[in-house]
Formats: C-alpha cells, sequence, structure tokens
C-alpha cells in the first residue's frame, strides 16, 4: 500500500509500506493461536532524492486490531525503529506477545501505523511523513487440548 504524504510539504518523496501476519513457525499465517508468539512483518521503503534528511530521525510503528463485529480494538505491538544511516527500505518484525489475557477468538482487522519524528530543539515532533497497511482479516483462536 502506498504510503501517504502530505505532497506540498514532501514533493521529493515516494514509497509503500506492507505488512504480514507471521505464526509462531516463520509462517505468513491468516489464523493465529492467541497463546502462541507471533508477529508483523512490515516493510517500508522511500525513494527520495536526499536520504540524508532522514538521518537520525525515527519511524515509528504501531499494530491494531479491530473485532470485527463489535469494534472492540485492541493494541497489538509498536516498534520504534531509529535512522542512523541513510537507507531508503527498511525490514522488521513487530512482535505480538501473549497476553493475559490472551486476544479473544474472533475475526479482526489489523492495520499497521506508520509515523516519522525528527529532532527540533525542543524535542523531537511529528513530521508530516505518515502511512498505514491493512492486513488481511486474521482470525485469533485458543487451541483447546
Amino acid at each position: 500500500m502506498p504510503l501517504n504524504f502530505d505532497f506540498e510539504a514532501i514533493k521529493f518523496m515516494d514509497g509503500s509500506l506492507t505488512a504480514v501476519m507471521v505464526d509462531e513457525d516463520g509462517d505468513p499465517n491468516r489464523v493465529i493461536e492467541n497463546t502462541e508468539k507471533s508477529y508483523i512483518e512490515v516493510k517500508w521503503w522511500l525513494k527520495t532524492s536526499d536520504p540524508w534528511i532522514l538521518n537520525n530521525t525515527t519511524f515509528h510503528l504501531s499494530a491494531t486490531a479491530e473485532l470485527i463485529g463489535s469494534g472492540e480494538v485492541t493494541p497489538l505491538a509498536t516498534l520504534d525503529v531509529p535512522v542512523t544511516t541513510p537507507v531508503v527500505s527498511w525490514a522488521v518484525q513487530m512482535p505480538i506477545t501473549p497476553s493475559t489475557p490472551p486476544i479473544p477468538d474472533g475475526a479482526y482487522h489489523i492495520v499497521v501505523l506508520l509515523t516519522h519524528t525528527a529532532p527540533y530543539p525542543t524535542g523531537d515532533k511529528l513530521t508530516r511523513l505518515a502511512g498505514f497497511a491493512e492486513l488481511p482479516i486474521v482470525q485469533f483462536y485458543t487451541h483447546e487440548a
């Protein structure tokens, strides 16, 4: 899914963001046992004429799951990705550690949000660089022994 930029402010950038749910075995999966570890694999790239502009900044990822039907939202994971070199593509894993209580059984719409901060004299501030990826519907379930 394309990254969403404020093109008036960032005319020199293009990019893309994708995300996939991965089960404990390391396989992409849409059915996840809610008592096992899993992760969301997130990849994004930017096309820019000056990759140094991102140096010493930070990307922030957050993933939420919305239960289909009730609309109840469950935070799944967050991850900060500091940029310390002029790279233009990233691939990270956002671990989803089993919670207590576990994520309730059901079908979920999962969204990964990417935001970006840059240092200012008064502290880090959000930039206009942001994007999101929607995963296919994922089923969380409790394994019955």
